[in-house]
């Protein structure tokens, strides 16, 4: 999966569950955060977001399931290096 794709697929996500947790300020103040966040993030800040979902996930247990594996985020760095 593409870095792009990973984005817009975690996306959707993010939204439905700000849904699911619309009773939590909390969690929804996070989860919005972090949406804010996704839209704007390059691969080569990923780190930053990736902190964001760690320490969310305290109230969104949830966003640790859409942490990208360490394959996937080799491939992107790989991947914006050729675009260079």
């Amino acid at each position: 999966m593409s870095f792009s794709e990973w984005k817009t697929k975690t996306m959707v996500r993010l939204i439905n569950l700000t849904k699911q947790y619309s009773s939590n300020a909390k969690a929804v103040n996070d989860l919005n955060t972090i949406i804010v966040k996704l839209k704007y993030v390059k691969v080569r800040d990923l780190s930053t977001i990736l902190m964001y979902f760690h320490l969310a996930s305290a109230n969104v247990p949830e966003l640790l399931e859409l942490i990208p594996t360490t394959e996937e985020v080799e491939e992107w760095f790989k991947s914006e290096k050729s675009e260079f």
